[in-house]
């Protein structure tokens, strides 16, 4: 019996320890809309103010790819952490929503972006083939972990106007990350593609090979598609998720409302540790319908929470959507994808993460002000049902064709 390859090793620990000090901002940053709603926001106003980090995160994204790809991972996460870090420190200077409350989200948008995508491509570079989507799974771990951070400060009573000073605290802790990014090898010469065997027939390291044209026909390929739409169903249904299940929460008097979290990173982190080898044993096409089905589950919950116990099953239940949805969902984009051109392929990938978030929390956010939270939260879920049968048929198209 063949042994498996190592999964863990020192260069894994240091970029989980990296990871898991970065994610305290964009976890953290998900109280954000209790502390928007204690200023004064209406449901539109905390949608428009979420998404608006994915403007500059989206028009960023190009050229954090190029960055990656070219300038090297740890160059690039580090130039994000400090906008990322940045953009929370702002959070103290917002008393009301204005300019910069949204100039706020938007420099948290460049590092919440770069810090997003960067963080995955290196660590494929360093994984075993074979047992990519289970490392991605447990790297994983470490960015929603920090989510507790949000029950524990919903206990201490860190709520409402308090953030304002807790979010840049958060911020500055980010920075501690960056001496464990000075550890981890660099898998990229400046100017050139990141390292990797070359799939049969392909460019090589050329320049030719990082062409826009051929970056984008890679994108649009057929092996592709199906790995985008399963992408924009489940960013969608976790944008609506994150920034509107607590306020949704309160606004029925759910006590403690931030604890949902909690729920929703031990779903996750469960899921992950316990069977994190079976998207790699079974084929990770096999496991992406389950947990995009498990999310639908949880925002029909959430659309008619009452009691906390109904709020923690809902967190729950999105939580086993992400853990397994996420990972799933990046190893078949790193996988499907010219290793040379890892980099633009994560672009797209949480692009679309951020175009979602960028386009639907607005205006769901709309339709929650005219119609309830429970309307958007049922349509959030339809929505998705219909999603995962355009991906299944695009995914026996591109079964046929390969």
């Amino acid at each position: 019996m063949t042994s498996l390859p190592r999964l863990v090793d020192r260069n894994f620990v240091l970029l989980v320890t990296a990871h898991f000090i970065s994610c305290l901002g964009w976890t953290s940053m998900l109280l954000l809309p209790v502390y928007l709603e204690q200023i004064g926001a209406t449901r539109a106003q905390i949608g428009s103010l979420m998404a608006a980090a994915a403007i500059s995160s989206l028009i960023l994204r190009p050229l954090a790819g190029w960055s990656l790809d070219h300038l090297g991972r740890r160059f690039t996460l580090v130039f994000g952490s400090l906008f990322g870090a940045a953009g929370m420190g702002l959070v103290g200077l917002v008393h009301e929503v204005g300019t910069l409350a949204y100039v706020m989200r938007l420099v948290f948008g460049i590092g919440q972006g770069i810090i997003f995508t960067g963080y995955f491509v290196w660590l494929t570079d360093l994984l075993p083939e074979v047992r990519r989507t289970e490392g991605i799974a447990l790297f994983g771990v470490s960015g929603l972990a920090p989510l507790a951070v949000n029950a524990f400060a919903d206990q201490l009573g860190v709520v409402g106007s308090q953030l304002h000073w807790f979010l840049p605290l958060l911020g500055a802790v980010m920075l501690s990350a960056l001496p464990a990014l000075f550890g981890v090898p660099e898998t990229v010469k400046r100017g050139a593609a990141a390292a990797g065997a070359s799939p049969t027939g392909s460019d090589g390291d050329t320049p030719e090979a990082l062409a826009p044209p051929r970056v984008l026909r890679m994108l649009i390929s057929r092996a592709m598609l199906p790995v985008w739409l399963a992408t924009v169903v489940l960013a969608t249904m976790a944008a609506v998720f994150f920034s509107f299940v607590t306020v949704s929460a309160a606004s029925r008097g759910i006590a403690r409302p931030g604890t949902v979290w909690l729920a929703y990173a031990g779903g996750a982190i469960v899921v992950r540790v316990i069977g994190g080898r079976l998207p790699d044993r079974l084929g990770t096409s096999n496991l992406v319908a389950p947990p995009l089905g498990a999310y639908a589950a949880a925002t029909l919950v959430a659309a008619r929470a009452r009691s906390s116990l109904a709020l923690y099953a809902a967190g729950v239940l999105a939580g086993l959507g992400h853990g397994y949805g996420f990972p799933v969902l990046t190893s078949q984009a790193m996988t499907r994808a010219d290793a040379r051109r890892r980099g633009a392929a994560m672009a797209m990938f949480t692009a679309l993460w951020e175009g979602s978030r960028l386009v639907m929390t607005p205006l769901l956010g709309l339709l929650a002000d005219k119609h309830g939270d429970a309307a958007m939260f049922a349509l959030v879920a339809a929505g998705a049902a219909g999603g995962l049968l355009l991906w299944l048929a695009a995914e026996r198209w591109q079964a046929r064709a390969a």
